[in-house]
């Protein structure tokens, strides 16, 4: 066969090898779907300063594996829109690998060979901070990026919530002065501004005065807030009820003070006979220290573990905290929780001999209600303020946690025009073949012709 009747052969069979050609197209496709998977990638470290020992900003150990748990992954999904989503197959298809670093390896190695090199026990050796954290999926490379990254995020989010501040602000309703007797209502605002007052200093305490850089208000603006409402209003109007003995159901608000006060009384005498209990126990380890210290130097196995750290713990810094901390910080709690009960008892006291005073009679107050629902609403208006800025600083906290390190990277496991152009190559070669193959028989079958009729 020579080279012209080759290329005629195949242009005479060109139908046949666009057929091939179109088919093998076809077929790639439909495997692709099958074979393809998109794997997305990305580096979260958590940058807490206890991470490196394992320890999340409350104390609590850091389970970076929380971020393939089903709750995160349904909140990544509902904020890409996916409502009724299947998250097993997610979570099963995320992995999440600890990075360590070469230096960190080394002195780990150190450790292993010496025994010496690197801390007293394994447990010391510093945990991981970085972490890769692949999805692998079927479906195309956005949905992979934009999984990942929603799952990333809303994990800091779930990790802010569970291991940091969060919302701890709620308001009140408008009409609250309509629902109970004055005095109860001042009660109840009092207790929330204290409550809202002490949950941000525990903030700035543990972290520092953070400042809002829409609203400008920081932290301690927020506390001196409450503190001049309950000072100012909220107090002029608890001395007007007081002074006017204001009462809308009087029985009712001397049998509730006078319930308070009972309860108040009661948790008096626990924490008096806790403290107590404290305190014997303290006097306790304290004869057994001095009797160690009186022979300290003699040796002997029977002495208690306990009181040993106890007493030696004198010759050099001690970073935990012995038994005997433990029991003077119960009972210093112990105590100064009698001594706040013991002032609301006595306030109690005050307020009910105030009343008992008086007329003994149902009073209502238009101004004092106009007064109190005025109240409500500043501290209302507080209150979301104070919310708009923890909201900041819950985003601030997020990028002090954890952070992605790195970019979503996304990496295909099959490559497209590689198998397009293998397909259609294979498809031309068993066309071309095949248009060999049946020219060869028809001019072998040609000649076996011409020889029977010779």
């Amino acid at each position: 066969m020579t080279i012209q009747s080759l290329f005629d052969c195949i242009w005479k069979n060109k139908r046949l090898i666009s057929f091939l050609v179109a088919a093998s197209i076809v077929l790639c496709a439909l495997s692709l779907n099958f074979v393809h998977s998109t794997t997305a990638k990305v580096i979260v470290k958590f940058v807490g300063s206890d991470a490196e020992n394992g320890l999340t900003e409350n104390g609590m150990d850091i389970d970076p594996y929380e971020m393939s748990s089903a709750l995160v992954i349904k909140n990544a999904a509902l904020q890409l829109g996916y409502e009724n989503i299947n998250t097993e197959p997610i979570r099963r298809n995320m992995t999440i690998t600890p990075i360590t670093s070469t230096a960190e390896k080394e002195k780990y190695a150190s450790w292993i060979e010496n025994f010496s090199d690197y801390g007293k026990t394994e447990e010391e050796k510093k945990s991981p901070i970085y972490y890769a954290v692949t999805f692998r999926t079927s479906e195309n490379t956005d949905y992979a990026r934009n999984m990942l990254y929603s799952i990333v995020h809303e994990y800091r989010d779930y990790y802010t919530e569970k291991y940091t501040y969060r919302f701890d602000i709620t308001n009140l309703s408008d009409n609250l002065h309509s629902q109970y007797d004055y005095y109860e209502t001042i009660y109840l605002l009092k207790n929330k501004i204290e409550d809202n007052i002490k949950y941000l200093d525990n903030i700035i305490a543990s972290d520092f005065d953070y400042r809002s850089h829409k609203t400008g208000y920081s932290l301690k603006d927020l506390t001196e807030q409450y503190r001049i409402l309950n000072e100012t209003d909220l107090a002029i109007a608890e001395q007007s009820i007081l002074e006017n003995k204001l009462s809308k159901n009087y029985s009712v608000l001397i049998s509730n003070l006078k319930n308070k006060m009972s309860i108040a009384e009661q948790n008096m005498n626990l924490n008096q006979q806790k403290a107590q209990t404290a305190k014997d126990l303290m006097d306790t380890y304290a004869k057994k220290n001095q009797e160690y210290l009186w022979d300290r130097f003699n040796s002997d196995e029977n002495q208690s573990n306990q009181v040993r750290e106890d007493v030696e713990r004198d010759d050099e810094y001690a970073k935990y905290q012995s038994t005997y901390d433990q029991l003077m910080t119960d009972y210093v709690q112990y105590r100064t929780d009698y001594e706040n009960l013991n002032i609301d008892k006595g306030e109690y006291e005050q307020v009910i001999a105030s009343f008992e005073d008086g007329m003994q009679q149902n009073i209502e107050n238009a101004d004092i209600e106009s007064s109190l629902s005025d109240i409500c609403k500043r501290f209302n208006s507080i209150s979301d303020l104070t919310k708009e800025v923890i909201s900041e600083y819950n985003r601030y906290r997020e990028s002090q946690s954890v952070v992605a390190v790195s970019g979503v990277i996304v990496e295909s496991s099959a490559n497209s025009i590689f198998y397009y152009t293998v397909c259609i190559i294979m498809a031309l070669a068993i066309g071309v073949l095949f248009c060999i193959a049946k020219e060869i028989y028809f001019m072998h079958k040609k000649k076996e012709e011409n020889e029977s009729v010779a």
